[in-house]
């Protein structure tokens, strides 16, 4: 399913296949929803933006001084910020064991999990980057506990409701609202649909969305008169870590690339069966 998103109108909207092979369910650009895999990041880094732009959060404040476990569990002192942790530059490790669970009965509270199970620095923060699941987690828990709600209701309030997503969730377990209108993914051969994970690392992962939904937040995104505020699409938009200034860094999660001689934002993800893919070029909208 895809949404195409011209001049800031929501242009297009399409899908083809199978989203349930057991009743023979199409995919629907409305109806259907998708785990999104990793592009689930740039709705985290969005909510945080938007908390930044309200004086709620700080992108330099050091967040070892909102957790004192933090410094230990990082196995230095040195201070570590959410805008280290938004463009993948805190130096943090990254681990898969651990971070799936096959039944969502199994995901442990997210403050708990990264108590027990953040992984360590172990390159100095702000020269390089390295791609970190369990950065975009820390920041999700930023999101929450300065919210005083959870990730799931937080994100709920900041941008879904505001924009009108209606069809978008982190929640886990999905609400049966949305669970019953999934579209499952399927191996080249078989009929079974591959099996559901869970994630102890919800806000670098576990969205699920419409076609529909995607492109009322890229609308949204595009647009002179966002709902996210001016401030807040400025710091998703503009570029906050490079390796060198002559070659393409992030925004906010945002990887920038150069697209047909146009700078594009982008994001991908993957995950067991699914892709998606976000691509946003502001100048032309």
């Amino acid at each position: 399913a895809w949404a195409v998103v011209l001049d800031g109108q929501v242009a297009f909207l399409g899908a083809h296949g199978m989203a349930d092979r057991t009743t023979g369910r199409l995919v629907d650009p409305v109806n259907s929803v998708f785990r999104i895999a990793s592009v689930s990041k740039v709705f985290t880094a969005a909510a945080v933006a938007k908390m930044v732009a309200n004086d709620q959060l700080d992108l330099d404040d050091d967040l070892c001084q909102m957790w004192p476990w933090l410094s230990a569990r990082l196995g230095d002192s040195d201070p570590l910020s959410l805008r280290q942790l938004l463009t993948h530059s805190s130096g943090l490790e990254d681990r898969l064991l651990g971070m799936f669970c096959a039944q969502v009965d199994d995901v442990q509270p997210m403050g708990e999990y990264l108590r027990e199970r953040l992984p360590r620095r172990t390159t100095q923060a702000g020269i390089g980057t390295r791609y970190s699941n369990h950065g975009f987690a820390l920041a999700g828990l930023a999101v929450a506990e300065s919210s005083g709600m959870s990730f799931d209701e937080a994100v709920r309030s900041l941008l879904f409701e505001p924009i009108g997503m209606s069809s978008s969730s982190f929640a886990q377990p999905l609400p049966a609202s949305l669970l019953t209108r999934l579209a499952r993914a399927y191996g080249s051969s078989g009929d079974e649909p591959f099996a559901l994970d869970w994630r102890n690392t919800p806000p670098a992962g576990a969205m699920v969305t419409s076609a529909e939904d995607m492109g009322r937040f890229l609308q949204d995104f595009l647009s002179s008169d966002s709902r996210l505020g001016e401030s807040a699409v400025d710091l998703l938009t503009n570029r906050h870590f490079s390796g060198h200034p002559e070659i393409p860094g992030l925004t906010l999660a945002l990887q920038e690339q150069h697209l047909a001689g146009q700078r594009a934002l982008v994001h991908a993800g993957g995950s067991s069966g699914y892709r998606s893919l976000f691509v946003a070029i502001p100048k032309s909208r």
